[in-house]
């Protein structure tokens, strides 16, 4: 399932994500934070290229941590998350091929009528918990089938002896 695009609504699944919705009353920023680094281990491996859409202007546009992996936008003023994500999907060349993820109901509906395909939260968390799975069961086998170096390929095996 690999789709061109990912835009994840991000205060929808804050709210639907158990850790982060432990943290969202304390500290808004902390659960964003949460958010975006669990989902960058799992999310890049759905789409070429994974937005974030969350409603409130902030300042910088960069992921916590470093992480470049994932584009972060803020709706500015007057604007939602919802308004943001409509707009991206109306002017893709190619809606067909993105991913919104959403528990906002209309939300789905306005974007499945643009053609793009679209994901509930409990269902994308459920994604990336089969993908960490997956992941994981991958670098197990790997590790099995290739086991490290002895010592005689160190050696060349026709050489001569002196």
């Amino acid at each position: 399932m690999a789709f061109q695009r990912l835009i994840i609504d991000g205060y929808s699944l804050i709210h639907r994500d158990p850790e982060t919705k432990r943290i969202v009353a304390d500290n808004l920023r902390r659960a964003r934070e949460v958010l975006i680094e669990k989902i960058s281990r799992t999310a890049t491996a759905m789409a070429d290229h994974v937005t974030v859409v969350f409603d409130g202007q902030q300042t910088g546009g960069s992921s916590p941590g470093g992480i470049q992996a994932i584009e972060i936008v803020y709706s500015s003023s007057g604007q939602t998350a919802d308004t943001v994500i409509e707009r991206l999907v109306h002017q893709a060349s190619n809606p067909s091929a993105w991913l919104i993820v959403t528990n906002d109901r209309r939300e789905r509906e306005t974007v499945l009528a643009t053609g793009a395909q679209t994901m509930s939260c409990a269902v994308f968390l459920e994604e990336c918990v089969n993908i960490t799975r997956h992941q994981q069961q991958s670098m197990r086998r790997q590790s099995l089938k290739q086991p490290g170096p002895k010592l005689g390929d160190y050696f060349p095996k026709d050489s001569p002896p002196s």
